[in-house]
């Protein structure tokens, strides 16, 4: 759960849109993960009383990013199930909605998908194409090796400015 925004321009935000994207920081506060696409480096707060700091330094800052809130529904509520997921891998993943069919009780669907995604030793394929497909779901995977998004079901959101700014277009209740 939770609310994506992939921002890969050196471009500040406009004001009204970092109000905009501050509105959701309430209702989606269980963690926030940013990726800064300058140098490939991964921040994860949790349940840090800074978070909402941090949040509006990032959507003011000029470096290009993709940042998640977290919203907590599945999963432990820990700072390892906070995207971006990151498991042993060259991808990383950003993930808002739900897949039914997986039920761990400790790992959100966004730390199951990216353990599949990143596992070598078993074809998982399928599951991940399930995953993808799954009613309402938004993938983007980070390649850090080739240094790219792959966005799945990117209808899921818009261009707030195109080219410049992306946004999951809701939240997951």
């Amino acid at each position: 759960m939770g609310v994506i925004v992939y921002k890969p321009s050196l471009k500040t935000l406009p004001r009204v849109l970092v109000h905009k994207y501050g509105s959701k920081f309430p209702r989606n506060s269980d963690g926030l993960g940013v990726l800064w696409l300058d140098d490939f480096t991964i921040e994860k707060f949790h349940h840090d009383t800074n978070s909402i700091d941090k949040f509006y330094e990032i959507l003011r800052s000029p470096r290009p990013f993709i940042l998640q809130l977290r919203k907590f529904r599945k999963g432990e509520d820990t700072i390892e199930n906070v995207p971006p997921i990151d498991r042993n891998g060259p991808i990383v993943t950003f993930h808002v909605g739900n897949v039914p069919t997986w039920n761990d009780n400790k790992a959100s669907d966004s730390l199951i998908y990216n353990q599949l995604l990143n596992d070598k030793t078993n074809d998982h394929a399928g599951t991940i194409a399930v995953a993808r497909q799954a009613k309402g779901n938004l993938f983007i995977d980070f390649d850090l090796e080739n240094k790219n998004p792959i966005p799945f079901n990117e209808s899921a959101g818009h261009w707030d400015i195109p080219g410049e700014v992306w946004i999951s277009e809701k939240e997951l209740e």
